[in-house]
């Protein structure tokens, strides 16, 4: 009887013993495979991290321990980050040739003297090679008129020009293009001038936004007879000073530029210098309101038929940006 009960007890501890490795066998195949999962970043995301900090017990001793406490990742600070190209490469238009995107500001204004509007754009030509086709016209409208409504000077400029993007020097983009510029009148009337240009900007990331410089170095040619002189008053050198995303936590978006130009063959003429400060902003959060825009010109050049003479000029409207 004692025998039998014996062998009974070893054969419950053979089998107790037996689905014990069993057991651990499969919690340790069960751990790897969950240890494979876990390792793959995309298929499971770790909610908590560490922090630590070190200290030393004695003053005098070299001896340092470190302490880690657990904390859960939504403590940890945000880092903000921008790149140069993200609002482009977010937008599909980009890299798809003969889309239309915003090239200058588009706007409709009102004030003193008259009515002005700008239509603008560009697009790529080739796909993968960053060839444009850039195209403004720019029209004056005696709007409030009683007798008529005409268009009193309309502008026209195709531009063809190739840009270079790069992150490693000052000037983040490179343009070099060609330009028409003409009113597409005849006669005494006519005005029109060709250049070539090279367009260098930049940017800078700050927290009250987005300023950005473009220079632009243009050769005048081809000027029509009737205005030979064209380069006395428009110069060679154009500087625009761009400030983007100003006020952000005021207004939906802003814009506000400034640009100047000297008169005389090498921009060296200040007395017939020319200003002119912009700004468009959004109030309202909806996608699809109009920004208001406001514009102040002083100078020579607004329009090709009265670019020898000097002019003071106030606008405000609005604008439809970025399509």
């Amino acid at each position: 009887m004692i025998q039998f009960k014996s062998k009974q007890l070893t054969f419950l501890l053979f089998l107790l013993i037996t689905a014990h490795g069993i057991k651990c066998f499969a919690q340790a195949e069960n751990n790897e495979k969950n240890n494979e999962i876990s390792s793959d970043p995309e298929l499971i995301e770790p909610i908590f991290d560490f922090e630590s900090n070190t200290f030393k017990t004695d003053p005098s001793s070299s001896f340092q321990l470190m302490r880690w406490r657990i904390i859960q990742k939504d403590e940890l600070p945000k880092i903000e980050t921008y790149d140069h190209w993200q609002e482009e490469l977010e937008n599909e238009k980009l890299n798809e040739v003969f889309k239309i995107q915003e090239y200058e500001t588009n706007y409709i204004t009102m004030g003193k003297p008259d009515t002005k509007v700008q239509f603008s754009f560009k697009f790529k030509i080739l796909k993968n090679t960053d060839l444009y086709f850039g195209y403004t016209q720019i029209m004056f409208w005696d709007l409030f008129r009683k007798e008529s409504n005409p268009f009193s000077e309309i502008n026209f400029n195709p531009e063809l020009f190739y840009r270079w993007s790069s992150e490693d020097i000052f000037f983040k983009d490179v343009d070099l293009g060609v330009s028409h510029l003409s009113n597409g009148k005849d006669g005494d009337e006519s005005r029109s001038v060709d250049s070539l240009y090279l367009r260098l900007m930049t940017f800078s990331r700050l927290k009250i936004g987005i300023p950005r410089i473009q220079l632009t170095f243009r050769y005048l040619y081809n000027e029509d007879k009737t205005n030979k002189d064209i380069n006395e008053y428009y110069g060679p050198v154009l500087v625009k000073l761009y400030f983007d995303k100003l006020g952000k936590k005021i207004f939906n978006s802003e814009e506000l530029y400034f640009e100047y130009y000297n008169g005389g063959f090498n921009s060296n003429d200040l007395s017939r210098n020319s200003v002119r400060l912009s700004a468009r902003f959004k109030i309202f959060k909806s996608a699809f309101s109009p920004k208001v825009f406001v514009q102040y010109f002083n100078g020579y050049g607004e329009n090709l038929s009265n670019y020898n003479s000097r002019n003071e000029t106030y606008r405000i409207g609005f604008s439809i940006g970025g399509f």
